[in-house]
């Protein structure tokens, strides 16, 4: 519940739509088409969705965000320790400041 409505947040406050799906390989997703983009707008376009998801992963650990939105909702709040939060912490940690690296070495043009 919590992450679908940090994926409405983030659809929002971004412009864009962000989904949250429960499968397999559960977690924050954006799609678009990059058919008639140039190099530049691709790069900009992807920099913008990881903005985006590394902000919902933000919110998704952040409890305090989560408790009021439960007490929003009249949910009730219990007290339990989440499994993988600090592996999942680690990974937002070292992919915020690396984002931006991250993508442009994935879209290096290599040396000829």
């Amino acid at each position: 519940m919590w992450a679908y409505e940090i994926a409405e947040r983030m659809s929002k406050k971004y412009g864009f739509v962000v989904m949250f799906n429960v499968d397999y390989e559960s977690g924050f997703r954006a799609i678009f088409n990059s058919t008639e983009m140039s190099d530049e707008q691709l790069i900009n376009e992807i920099m913008r969705k990881v903005d985006a998801m590394v902000e919902a992963g933000e919110m998704l650990e952040n409890e305090e965000m989560m408790n009021e939105f439960l007490a929003s909702r009249e949910i009730g709040v219990e007290k339990s320790k989440r499994r993988g939060a600090l592996g999942r912490n680690i990974i937002f940690a070292l992919l915020k400041p690396l984002r931006r690296n991250l993508i442009a070495a994935f879209f290096k043009v290599p040396e000829t």
